[in-house]
């Protein structure tokens, strides 16, 4: 049978299966209920392409999967205008199945500090590909280079005389200022209304049901690289600014009042969202939202307007997801750019709790608990007795109390299917005061813990733990750890899958061992040192 006499339905079901080999989104929505929901969407839309251009029949099928995710910039008028076109467009619109709203923005600071401006095409530049530097030439020459990067070190008051001395470098500097400026105050136009624009196009989508948030990103700063390198003008390296490159920096104003502004638009809208991730932005302690005079640090809920219309937009949730995207400890991340305050990590129950606790529809759980201090972390998992139908859960980073294990596996057991731990740390149980006489090798009581969880329920849980860490390992706590440095190597390599499939630690967890492997860590005549109290 030639396959264009296949019914419809079969034809959808080939054209889905090009597109990824999940289940099909068209014929049952709910295949998307996952945390790789975006990956679903996103993946193979070059073979879509080229399978609609064999036949109109295709061609007509296939549009359905050609932009399930369209992308849109809070920083851009244009980027606004296409994804408003998108929603006014029958077919396109009915087919969005989730939104992508970039977080980028045009910077202040430099508008008024040429200097600080001439640093960040430096670093656009540096960041850009191709790396070479004989390919870097056909944006920039050496020289011009250079000068920009020796501009930093030029007193302030000198600044203007060399801009201003005909230099081809401070020309072209000048002239790309000039086009900063004129993007940032486009910017500065839209922001009153951006938000509402998204939401009013976004609720034309009936299907857009979907939310996700970033900088717009994958590196701090990101030059084009789309037009051939001989050709590419030096405006390429005028890019929006990412939050990223605001922390490494130390500076900059990026606009978390719109972040959960945001769904609260799109909930006045009539939007029932099912999923949010909020991907490589990491939150300050004091959202211009939800200030008020009495509360200037965010302590409580202000804009009860607001509060409750975000409040409303997240009791449908399903999915979520935050993944801030640094890493702890790095001495440059510490600090909010503007001297904002601490990093978000106090006022957990007062934001994340309005998301966390709204909905008793949420199934999928993913976190980066790499937040400043553990305890917090704690409060997450926690979070999980709201949750009555809780399937999935992965935790990244961060620390965890061995206190705090026992009862978010007590609260989801019934329910929870999946469990991936990646780079958590176990904290262990301080007996007499930090850090002497803790309770040693946390993670076989963990082991332990998650092993009874999977035989008592069914064994339906499936459990998955990458690069742990702990007491037991001095590369995170150091001082205090109990094993030599070829015991901790073997203790790592019992969490490491063998060729491919589940690890020695996994094997016990679900049934197939019968020994715990971290327990009988050692020589069999230290049973004192090696088992846990």
């Amino acid at each position: 049978m030639p396959l264009l006499s296949l019914p419809g339905e079969i034809l959808d079901q080939i054209l889905a299966q090009v597109k990824c080999a999940a289940p099909s989104f068209i014929s049952d929505p709910s295949a998307l209920d996952t945390l790789q929901f975006y990956e679903y969407l996103t993946q193979n839309t070059a073979e879509i392409q080229n399978v609609r251009l064999t036949c109109r029949q295709l061609a007509s099928r296939g549009i359905s999967l050609l932009l399930p995710v369209p992308s849109v910039s809070i920083s851009n008028p244009a980027s606004i205008d296409r994804f408003e076109d998108i929603s006014g467009h029958e077919v396109l619109a009915r087919n969005v199945r989730a939104v992508r709203v970039r977080f980028d923005y045009y910077e202040a600071n430099f508008i008024s500090e040429i200097r600080a401006f001439a640093l960040l095409l430096v670093e656009v530049w540096d960041h850009s590909a191709p790396s070479r530097d004989t390919e870097k030439g056909a944006i920039l020459s050496a020289k011009i280079y250079e000068d920009w990067l020796n501009l930093a070190e030029v007193e302030e008051g000198d600044v203007k005389n060399l801009v201003g001395d005909g230099r081809e470098s401070m020309q072209l500097l000048s002239r790309l200022h000039t086009e900063y400026k004129r993007r940032y105050e486009m910017q500065q136009r839209l922001w009153p209304t951006v938000l509402a624009r998204i939401a009013a196009a976004m609720a034309r989508m009936p299907h857009a049901t979907r939310l996700v948030i970033d900088d717009g990103h994958n590196l701090p700063l990101t030059a084009p690289t789309a037009v051939p390198s001989p050709i590419v003008p030096p405006e390429c390296l005028i890019v929006p600014y990412t939050w990223a490159a605001a922390f490494k920096a130390g500076y900059g104003s990026p606009p978390v009042d719109m972040v959960f502004s945001l769904p609260a638009a799109l909930r006045k809208e009539g939007v029932v969202l099912t999923a949010l991730r909020i991907h490589r932005l990491f939150l300050p302690d004091d959202f211009p939202l939800w200030s008020t005079p009495e509360h200037e640090n965010g302590e409580e809920l202000g804009s009860p307007l607001e509060a409750a219309l975000l409040h409303t937009a997240c009791d449908s949730l399903r999915v979520f997801e935050y993944t801030p995207g640094w890493v702890s400890g790095d001495d440059d991340n510490d600090e909010w750019p503007n001297d904002h305050g601490w990093l978000f990590v106090r006022d957990l129950d007062d934001v994340f709790a309005w998301i966390l606790k709204a909905s008793e529809h949420i199934t999928h759980v993913s976190f980066d608990l790499n937040l400043k201090y553990g305890d917090y972390a704690d409060k997450i998992v926690m979070m999980a007795k709201h949750w009555p139908s809780l399937r999935v859960v992965h935790l990244y980073n961060g620390q965890l109390s061995l206190r705090a294990i026992p009862q978010f596996l007590a609260a989801v057991a019934c329910t929870l299917t999946q469990l991936r731990l990646e780079g958590v740390t176990v904290a262990p149980v301080c007996v007499h005061g930090y850090p002497y006489n803790q309770e040693t090798y946390s993670w076989a009581k963990v082991v332990d813990l998650l092993r009874a969880c999977h035989l008592d329920f069914g064994c339906k849980l499936r459990v998955q733990i990458r690069r742990p860490a702990g007491a037991e390992f001095s590369d995170r706590i150091a001082g205090t750890s109990w094993l030599s440095k070829e015991e901790q190597e073997h203790l790592r390599s019992l969490f490491d899958p063998v060729e491919g499939t589940s690890s020695a630690v996994e094997d016990y967890i679900h049934g197939l061992r019968e020994v715990n492997p971290v327990v009988k860590l050692g020589e069999p005549s230290r049973p004192c040192l090696l088992c846990p109290p």
